[in-house]
């Protein structure tokens, strides 16, 4: 290898290791909230679909905390007045077990104006899952008859969140809910949600938006 080709080696290696610990040093984005508690609710329409079985709610809350400065965001959900629409529709009940959607890992998305980030359903109650009772009637309903049940365990990595922080004098942001990678389990199986019992399907899908006030997103610095 000739000297000059040596030469130039060297200025590149030397440019790599300058690029690097600089690219290294630029701030991730992170979740501020300057309100104690945070509130959301959906924008427009929200759905499962877990074992075949669109569920659609009429009214989706969100709550949660988050330090300032943190680079994740736990945002807890209730879904309430829903249908599931198999048959003629079968009243749903979203039983909750203190679960959270977790956002992390805040990536700059459209030069900066939106994020995506990394979406984990994590439980901290007595149990590790949340999940859908399905009944066949809303006498059933009323009265704690089950046609079938589908549990939803704590998992990793089940889909993406859209952001971006909302216009105005107040904290907050919109998130479009794409999660469509989480595994679930029939466990009160029937012929509508399932005929096993015990068998996980990673099939699951939620789509949906919603607003969350009380957070906002700060640009990591360069």
């Amino acid at each position: 290898m000739t000297s000059r080709k040596l030469t130039l080696l060297s200025l590149l290696a030397s440019m790599l290791s300058i690029a690097l610990p600089a690219a290294a040093a630029q701030g991730a984005a992170t979740f501020s909230a300057p309100l104690e508690s945070l509130e959301g609710e959906r924008v427009g329409s929200d759905r499962f679909v877990v074992a075949g079985i669109e569920v659609d709610c009429d009214a989706v809350t969100y709550r949660g905390t988050v330090p300032i400065g943190s680079r994740s965001l736990a945002l807890e959900p209730a879904f309430d007045k829903c249908i599931g629409k198999a048959l003629t529709g079968l009243p749903a009940d979203f039983y909750q077990e203190l679960c959270d959607f977790v956002l992390r890992d805040l990536q700059p998305r459209a030069g900066g104006e939106r994020w995506a980030a990394r979406v984990d359903i994590e439980c901290h109650g007595e149990w590790d899952d949340v999940g859908w009772d399905l009944f066949e009637t809303e006498w059933g309903y009323s009265f704690g008859r089950t046609l079938c049940g589908l549990r939803i365990p704590e998992q990793d990595g089940v889909g993406t969140a859209l952001l971006r922080n909302t216009a105005g004098d107040r904290a907050g942001i919109e998130v479009r809910w794409q999660l469509d990678d989480f595994e679930y389990e029939v466990f009160e199986p029937s012929l509508v949600c399932g005929a096993f019992a015990g068998t996980m399907q990673g099939d699951g899908l939620y789509e949906g938006r919603a607003t969350v006030d009380g957070v906002e997103i700060v640009a990591g610095e360069g």
